[in-house]
């Protein structure tokens, strides 16, 4: 059971920039026996752990059997490895395509000119976006309407080739700070060089100044953009869209996709 505890106390400990000494304050430990179980030469009894557990907002099954010092990049790798085991399967699940259809697109209902609803920047005004005139297209954008959670800064963005369902509209919200993105979670990132991306990212603005972005769509390659060059960076909440997501693909082709992820992944570690 105690498998990654040692290693997982060190790490949350040091994540929180708390000394050995003041950690044990907290927990009612010595520093001994902090340094103790961070080296793995003693397990504190239930009693501590759960209190270990609780202190850093975790079940006691967490903080001992899952590696909790691994970054998002590195859990990424073990989830390809894991699809590229399970290939020999003639199907192959797509886990990360849980697209959510909340409407038909015979029942989105967007309106020119309305004094309400969302403001949807179609794909033919993205150049103009980009050079500043956002102000004037929003002005006079379509309007679409959505069941959403009332937030009075939502936009929607026309989709490109990047986004796997064709003929999509996808709805967002904006982030304050570049480095507020969370790994694994998809965005729209637009910036002058790449224009509008929908990627699944991966946060590194403290330790490199970027962000990872790994498309969804067959074909596009892992890139690496700097947080300066962001223009602005859209969570996507929703999309709406006739068109269905591709059936699951071809075993081997998959595989050699997954492959290809992985190798990407690894060399911008």
């Amino acid at each position: 059971m105690a498998t990654f505890f040692a290693r997982n106390f060190s790490f949350l400990r040091a994540e929180r920039e708390i000394s050995q000494t003041a950690m044990g304050d907290l927990l009612g430990l010595t520093r001994a026996s902090v340094d103790a179980y961070e080296d793995g030469r003693a397990m504190p009894p239930f009693e501590k752990l759960k209190k270990i557990a609780d202190y850093f907002n975790l079940s006691i099954e967490t903080i001992t059997e899952d590696d909790l010092s691994e970054s998002p990049l590195e859990q990424e790798i073990k989830r390809i490895e894991k699809i590229e085991e399970e290939s020999d399967s003639p199907e192959i699940e797509e886990e990360e395509r849980e697209y959510k259809f909340e409407e038909e697109l015979s029942n989105l209902n967007i309106k020119a000119n309305s004094d309400s609803g969302i403001p949807l920047i179609q794909k033919k005004f993205f150049q103009a976006y980009l050079s500043g005139t956002s102000k004037h297209l929003l002005t006079n954008a379509p309007r679409v309407f959505f069941n959403l959670p009332e937030i009075s800064n939502y936009r929607a963005f026309e989709a490109s080739s990047d986004f796997p369902c064709e003929d999509s509209v996808l709805i967002g919200v904006p982030l304050k700070k570049v480095s507020a993105a969370k790994d694994g979670e998809r965005y729209l990132v637009i910036s002058q060089k790449g224009g509008f991306q929908y990627r699944r990212v991966y946060n590194q603005a403290k330790l490199k100044g970027s962000l990872i972005l790994s498309g969804e769509v067959p074909g596009i390659a892992i890139s690496e953009i700097r947080v300066g060059d962001i223009k602005e960076i859209w969570e996507v909440k929703a999309f709406m869209s006739t068109t269905l997501p591709e059936p699951k693909s071809d075993a081997t082709e998959a595989l050699k996709l997954v492959q290809k992820l992985k190798k990407e992944l690894k060399r911008l570690i």
